[in-house]
């Protein structure tokens, strides 16, 4: 792993940190996913998906900053579709949860 970052181009780094994310979450280490989907994202590009940031938003809960949380939840807000009311709702639960 080291190695594949080390030299890797900085557009490719994102795309190995998400597969690591994806890797850390299969084998339950949500810590570890937390931080490699959080170097693999740009949550203001308009390429980053709704679902990435809602996840990334998941996990600051527990390890990341309650700002972070806040901040993530509302992005994911934001771009998540209004035929997706499931998520939309899931969302602002948690600001609820989080904003008390």
């Amino acid at each position: 792993m080291t190695t594949a970052l080390t030299k890797a181009r900085d557009y490719e780094k994102q795309g190995i940190y998400h597969q690591l994310y994806v890797c850390y979450g299969n084998i339950g280490d949500k810590e570890k996913a937390y931080h490699a989907l959080k170097k693999s994202l740009n949550v203001y590009s308009s390429q980053t998906s709704y679902e990435d940031i809602y996840n990334l938003a998941a996990l600051s809960i527990m390890y990341g900053p309650p700002s972070e949380s806040v901040t993530l939840f509302n992005i994911a807000l934001l771009k998540t579709p209004p035929e997706r009311d499931d998520l939309r709702v899931k969302i602002e639960t948690a600001l609820k949860a989080i904003v008390r």
